[in-house]
């Protein structure tokens, strides 16, 4: 038998005499909510959170809070929509309004958990005086929701590259063992709403996306890996016995997210939990087998590429440790940001036009990553360099503190070139794997070296008809023999597929070759291996190319 667990909630004080917006019955808060305001996002959410903390502070009959939360729950799920769409998708150094609108969202969605937590609480401790009510389908519906609402939180703070508020983990954990204490956890919820169908499965959705490797993705990743395991934590056992597939373990008295079981250093106790993912894992590649190339599509707009799926299936497979040593610096490193910068700028600022032939000057179009628009800006302004503090590095890769200063937006994925020394010609090509924001003023970025140098071409697609399409950007990574990294193919993430016959030119050379198969995909660039004649192999091999091999085999040689 289970032993108990401790429950220890900490919910506000019911010291308010009455409500201030609304007389406590459910017609009152109704006509209250209809009457909210609609064109503004902004001010109907901040009557939202004066109404919750109202109602968290005043003491009602567990029946009476449950019924007007539910009235208020769409409002509330209409308010915090229309708040996302002001802070997603906006840069890391968010503007005031949109900083407002997060911290708007995140305060809803605060009392909005506190409120269902009072409820299932007060349910528990009152179950005698219920007449209208089944107590145990009052504290299950109320502890799901929740849940849902602390989940939904949890994704934000994500979404945001921010930590999890203190007391955040501890909350879920306390919800889920309320429910175990209860004996209600495994029990088929009434209305699931956006939640698992079960209190455990809507538990291990909030909770399962820490184990995710989140500050690695971005926030349409985010969202889509939220919906998933939505219909996936039914895969996932959550037991109290240790198996030798139990990948992490979550303690449920504490306020941290789940461990890797590797990680976690005492005996498992009473109050622990062991997440056995084995099931979703074979599942998730599955997926990925049938649908191929396309990913899979939840809802309308909610889409999980082949890239996320390859993502969960390493991130559940075991535990990645760190496999170089990292050294503290304090030096300074030089940046360029996405594919149109990384490759203007290793072309030895040549723009794009002057690489390919008349055909291609005239069809090039604007690519999609440029940073900056080109209209009245200079080739140096459309693609800017960027100075940042290093915090420490190692042969694999660099921790930088991005400058908060910097006008230019950052994401997860994105192609970046750079080098420590602003006087050095050769640029070394990476990709920024990692976000976190620390605080309000510092952000850090975990930046993965792919490859000590690159060569810009223009990549035309050839047709069986014989015709080509206009130039794209493209980088050619050379070999590294050391490491046994063959050449590869950096090219944008829409256009290019494995089989694809590619002529490469820069205005001075050109060359045919043959993709092969993807070996990396990310939200704004393929990685492709190619075959190609044996010239092409001699070009990179002579020459200024040839005495470079020296600098770079040195420098992966460390790795």
């Amino acid at each position: 038998m289970e032993h108990p667990i401790t429950i220890k909630f900490k919910i506000p004080r019911q010291d308010l005499p009455a409500l201030s917006l609304f007389e406590p019955d459910t017609e009152a808060a109704s006509s209250w909510a209809q009457s909210l305001p609609l064109a503004n996002g902004v001010a109907p959410a901040r009557l939202l959170v004066q109404a919750l903390n109202d109602l968290n502070r005043t003491p009602l009959s567990p029946e009476l809070r449950y019924n007007i939360m539910e009235v208020l729950r769409p409002k509330i799920d209409d308010a915090q929509a229309n708040l996302s769409k002001r802070f997603l998708n906006q840069p890391l150094v968010m503007p005031e309004a949109s900083q407002t609108a997060a911290e708007l969202s995140d305060r809803l969605l605060t009392l909005s958990t506190a409120a269902y937590t009072i409820i299932a609480i007060e349910t528990v401790q009152k179950h005698k005086t219920l007449h209208d009510t089944n107590p145990a389908r009052l504290t299950c519906q109320a502890i799901q929701q929740a849940l849902i609402f602390a989940g939904r939180k949890v994704l934000q703070r994500f979404q945001l590259h921010r930590s999890i508020d203190v007391h955040g983990w501890e909350t879920l954990h306390q919800l889920y063992a309320l429910a175990l204490n209860q004996r209600l956890a495994h029990l088929p919820v009434p209305e699931p709403l956006s939640g698992g169908d079960t209190i455990t499965a809507t538990y291990l959705q909030a909770i399962m996306i820490s184990c995710c490797n989140p500050n690695q993705l971005r926030q349409d990743d985010l969202t889509a890996l939220h919906r998933g395991l939505q219909q996936w934590s039914g895969l996932i056992k959550l037991e109290p016995h240790n198996n030798e597939n139990s990948l992490f373990i979550v303690d449920l008295d504490s306020d941290q997210p789940p461990l890797h079981s590797a990680f976690y250093r005492n005996p498992p106790g009473p109050q622990c939990r062991l997440i056995d993912c084995t099931l979703l894992r074979e599942q998730l590649e599955i997926l990925k087998r049938e649908t191929d190339t396309h990913g899979i599509t939840f809802d309308e707009n909610i889409h999980a590429s082949v890239g996320l799926l390859d993502h969960l299936i390493l991130s559940l497979c075991s535990v990645s440790p760190r496999n170089f040593k990292r050294s503290a610096s304090s030096s300074r490193l030089w940046l360029c940001l996405g594919l149109s910068s990384t490759h203007y700028h290793v072309a030895g600022k040549r723009l794009f036009e002057d690489l390919v032939d008349d055909d291609g000057r005239q069809q090039d179009s604007q690519a999609a990553d440029d940073p900056f628009p080109p209209s009245n800006l200079t080739p140096d302004e459309r693609y800017p360099i960027f100075q940042a503090q290093l915090t420490d590095t190692s042969p694999g890769g660099y921790c930088v503190e991005w400058p908060t200063d910097s006008p230019c937006d950052i994401r997860v994925g994105e192609v970046v070139g750079l080098k420590e020394d602003e006087g050095k010609k050769e640029w070394l090509i990476a990709v920024i794997r990692w976000l976190r924001r620390v605080d309000n003023t510092k952000t850090l970025i975990g930046v993965e070296l792919l490859n000590p140098r690159a060569v810009a071409y223009g990549a035309s697609i050839q047709h069986k008809s014989g015709q080509k399409t206009a130039p794209i950007r493209v980088l050619l990574l050379p070999e590294v023999k050391l490491v046994g990294q063959p050449n590869t193919l950096i090219t944008p993430r829409i256009g290019f597929r494995e089989g694809q016959k590619l002529t490469l030119g820069n205005g001075i050379e050109s060359h045919d070759i043959k993709l092969l198969p993807n070996i990396d995909s990310r939200a704004t660039f393929q990685q492709f291996q190619f075959s190609y004649p044996r010239e092409l192999g001699d070009v990179l091999a002579e020459g200024q190319q040839g005495q470079l091999n020296v600098y770079y085999d040195s420098l992966w040689s460390k790795i």
